[in-house]
């Protein structure tokens, strides 16, 4: 690793002592997390291996880029995966990757026993990082996919572990425990981001609330940059049991910073396929890197929930705040947590 990458990291006032994931690419490992979620950068795919991997994919260059994801279907894709250590001391590790056809919920049991191997048939990569160092995993992970439903794509879930075995993954078993594994859980990087192109397009995945979950008003927001003037619609292919539609749009989307939502109940046990669904009926100009992002918030109950949630720092307040500048009274929430985040960023 260059001097320069050395002096840029090793200031880190990171809160996470060994080796982390990030988030976003503005992430330090602090907790919670800030910012936009499901955008790991540190989840990198190739269509052929990388010489000297550590090196090249631990430059400032590219540490400060996001490389995509998405595979290439009946062919080997490499995925490589590195992290930074937060910690004072050197940190050996290793790396495990998963991955989940589109979801909504980033349930781990949607990527339980969805490992992927090196070369080898290791289903962990060693990892070296001095403090303050990037380390990249040893060898890459290879995936040769069937591919996709159509309009769909996969999330990709990468996670810090131990042994000669994945590490078990967290146990979700409410909604605060699902906002603190996407939100607070520095271990995991979660790559939750699709690339989309064109005038029209339509990305499906699937949203399936656990029969163990309560059931919940939950805020569906719409965030955009780049894509005044266009048109969006979500849309659920199956109604809930009180027979009420889960939609939203269609609409035309505002300046960037505007947010429109709305609130539904979703059941325990609800399953459904979830449709985004954009329009530029007007070809607006829309650059590489523009996004809509779509945000599921879950209200905190009062008393001992919202109390456990204050404890855990898992009360989301600028998402409460850019909610309850948007929302209408009847679905403005006294505390909020998120529980997914999904972007859609144009490509080039």
């Amino acid at each position: 690793m260059s001097q320069t990458v050395v002096n840029l990291f090793s200031s880190s006032q990171a809160a996470t002592e060994t080796l982390y994931l990030r988030n976003n690419l503005a992430s330090t490992g602090s907790v919670p997390f800030k910012g936009a979620l499901g955008l790991c950068p540190d989840i990198i795919q190739s269509p052929q291996p990388v010489p000297d991997a550590q090196n090249a994919l631990s430059t400032v260059s590219s540490w400060e880029q996001a490389y995509n994801v998405q595979p290439q279907a009946a062919v080997p894709n490499y995925y490589y995966l590195r992290g930074m250590n937060g910690g004072s001391e050197a940190d050996s590790n290793g790396f495990s990757l998963y991955y989940a056809p589109a979801q909504v919920l980033l349930l781990p049991a949607t990527f339980r026993g969805h490992a992927l191997s090196t070369a080898a048939g290791l289903e962990v990569t060693p990892v070296n990082a001095p403090a303050g160092h990037i380390g990249v995993g040893q060898a890459p992970f290879v995936w040769t996919p069937s591919p996709p439903p159509a309009d769909s794509y996969f999330n990709l879930i990468a996670q810090v572990s131990a042994a000669a075995q994945p590490d078990p993954l967290p146990v979700v078993r409410d909604w605060l425990d699902l906002a603190k594994l996407i939100g607070q859980t520095p271990t995991l990087g979660i790559r939750t981001q699709a690339l989309v192109r064109g005038n029209q397009w339509v990305r499906r995945q699937q949203l399936t609330v656990p029969a163990s979950f309560t059931s919940s008003p939950i805020t569906i927001t719409l965030a955009a940059q780049g894509l005044a003037g266009t048109r969006v619609c979500l849309l659920c292919d199956t109604v809930t049991p009180l027979q009420v539609p889960v939609m939203l749009g269609p609409l035309t989307l505002g300046a960037d910073g505007s947010q429109t939502g709305a609130t539904f109940v979703l059941p325990a046990g609800y399953s459904a396929n979830l449709a985004v669904q954009f329009w530029n009926p007007d070809n607006q100009p829309v650059a590489a890197g523009s996004s809509l992002s779509v945000t599921f918030g879950y209200s905190i109950n009062p008393g001992a929930e919202l109390d456990r949630a204050i404890a855990e720092n898992l009360v989301n307040h600028h998402y409460q705040e850019i909610v309850g500048e948007s929302a209408t009274a009847a679905i403005k929430p006294k505390a909020m947590a998120i529980v997914s985040q999904m972007t859609f960023t144009f490509d080039a």
